[in-house]
């Protein structure tokens, strides 16, 4: 892949509030007989409540990051594998055989764009770099509505202290002169099923 003049990740985060309503009801009958409009139903708005130490909605919680809040990372990262995004054969000098000619699935990075995690901790990005940005997306499936496709996330010492459920993800800002050694961030299965997830481990 080509080395870009600079990287930067931008990311966000957002939590709306809401509350549930009953709407107006618009349904009558016409001389015909005909029903017509909408009987009253349930509905969802914007909490209204007011943050009493900002003095703003609620609704104003989170939402994307920008100008210098966004995540300056290494220009050149050495490596394809630092993110999921990534197939190794999207690199020319990679590739030797024809398309066209060639029966064979289509190849991924050493993990695949997805990456399966099992009961055994493994570091996505297994490079000793300093880390300045993490992002895990748990792709599992939750088959049977319990904690079946969990994902545990380490940070460091193989303290798996971050649970990801099937559909959630993390996304956060390092500290480089803290997490120095990104095969220190590490994922293994909760309880259930082995699990799948993307991610982007940037240095």
């Amino acid at each position: 892949m080509a080395v870009p003049n600079d990287r930067r990740i931008v990311y966000s985060v957002s939590a709306v509030p809401q509350i549930s309503y009953s709407t107006t009801s618009t349904s009558e009958n016409t001389e015909e007989g005909y029903a017509v409009g909408t009987a009253s139903y349930t509905d969802y708005k914007v909490d209204t409540i007011t943050n009493t130490t900002t003095g703003e909605s609620l609704k104003y919680l989170g939402g994307k990051s920008s100008g210098t809040d966004h995540v300056q990372v290494t220009h050149d990262q050495g490596t394809d594998e630092w993110t999921s995004m990534h197939h190794k054969d999207q690199i020319w000098e990679n590739l030797d055989a024809i398309w066209s000619t060639t029966d064979a699935m289509w190849e991924s990075h050493e993990y695949g764009s997805i990456m399966e995690v099992t009961n055994t901790g493994v570091p996505p990005r297994n490079e000793n770099v300093p880390v300045k940005f993490i992002y895990i997306s748990n792709i599992g499936t939750n088959v049977d509505g319990s904690n079946t496709g969990q994902v545990k996330l380490c940070l460091e010492n193989d303290e798996y202290d971050i649970l990801i459920p099937v559909g959630g993800s993390v996304c956060m800002r390092v500290n480089d002169s803290v997490v120095t050694d990104a095969q220190e961030v590490k994922v293994i299965r909760g309880s259930g099923n082995n699990s799948q997830i993307e991610f982007m481990i940037a240095k």
